[in-house]
């Protein structure tokens, strides 16, 4: 998805403050509702601690694919993104005691 729509997906990213209310709105919902599927995908229980967690993982997920989208998607470096998120996803959840990606 980062790849074919790069420009859509990277713009709120790179200039946040130029989308109406409306739209932050919209984002921070489905970021609400990602931690959420998140939780719910891996089983975890209802915890702010997770959420916390979660969140800053999809952050870190955001800054990644940024990265890689602005080097122009290099087919080569797909699989470090990956890794690196799986990473990211199990190295944030086991910091709360979570290690089920292990």
């Amino acid at each position: 998805m980062v790849a074919e729509w790069s420009v859509g997906w990277l713009t709120p990213l790179r200039s946040p403050g130029n989308e109406p209310s409306e739209v932050i709105a919209l984002r921070r919902d489905a970021r609400r509702r990602y931690v959420t599927l998140l939780r719910e995908l891996f089983e975890l229980p209802a915890d702010p601690a997770l959420d916390y967690a979660l969140a800053g993982y999809l952050g870190f997920v955001d800054e990644v694919c940024v990265l890689w989208a602005e080097r122009g998607h290099p087919a080569a470096d797909r699989a470090i993104v990956i890794d690196d998120a799986i990473a990211a996803v199990a190295a944030a959840l086991s910091g709360r005691g979570w290690h089920g990606l292990t």
